[in-house]
């Protein structure tokens, strides 16, 4: 593992990384899918009224996601220019 990635894992402290949280979003987008579809065919509107929370729920999952994903995009972003960033040799007397 290179420098960069070691950074980023270090200052992620263990939480996904960006690329997971947006596997993640994927996946909670095709629960939502299934849901609407379950909702659509429900049959009485007390299980229509089911689905359509359940697809709430998983609204706000995938929501909540998106903002760890922004935050995370612009942290691994700002690791890799801080790593990556020329470094000026500074002598002996500071100059």
């Amino acid at each position: 593992m290179d420098d960069t990635q070691e950074a980023i894992d270090h200052i992620l402290e263990g939480n996904p990384r960006a690329s997971e949280l947006a596997v993640m979003i994927a996946a909670l987008k095709v629960r939502r899918d299934t849901f609407q579809r379950e909702r659509d065919a429900a049959a009485t509107p007390i299980a229509r009224k089911e689905w359509a929370q359940r697809m709430r729920e998983v609204d706000k999952q995938i929501e909540v996601l998106r903002q760890e994903l922004a935050i995370t995009e612009f942290v691994e972003k700002s690791v890799r220019v801080t790593v990556n960033r020329p470094r000026l040799d500074i002598d002996e007397e500071g100059y």
